[in-house]
């Protein structure tokens, strides 16, 4: 909906706009289950109602949340959607020159938590 009351857009803008609108909503709705999330934190409970293996972050999902939703965006676009440097820039409103820098601190810093958690890298 949010696309069709846009104004006329060309194929690459119309892909950078679906992108941004859907990592929005997906960043509006994380905080808003943070906020509940602390919000049910605060209500007592008793200690057996408690799962202790909830707060484990064994899948690569709560792995990839562990970093900034800029850097989340970055590997995405270009890791899993084959994006260049002047897409990911387009859709990401950095320029093109950063999209180098800062894809390669992203990088890094997966590589740094996979490997904390036991996920071995290539040498």
């Amino acid at each position: 909906m949010r696309m069709l009351n846009a104004p006329p857009l060309t194929a690459q803008q119309r892909k950078s706009y679906l992108y941004r609108t859907a990592t929005n909503l997906i960043t509006d709705y994380h905080r808003a289950q943070s906020r509940q999330r602390r919000w049910w934190e605060g209500i007592p409970r008793r200690p057996e109602a408690i799962d202790p293996r909830a707060d484990l972050p064994t899948d690569m999902e709560r792995l990839f949340l562990s970093i900034a939703a800029q850097e989340r965006a970055l590997l995405w676009l270009a890791y899993v959607e084959g994006e260049d440097h002047r897409e990911i820039a387009a859709a990401l409103g950095v320029q093109e020159k950063s999209v180098k820098v800062l894809l390669y601190r992203a990088r890094v810093k997966m590589e740094k938590i996979l490997r904390e958690h036991g996920f071995e890298g290539r040498q």
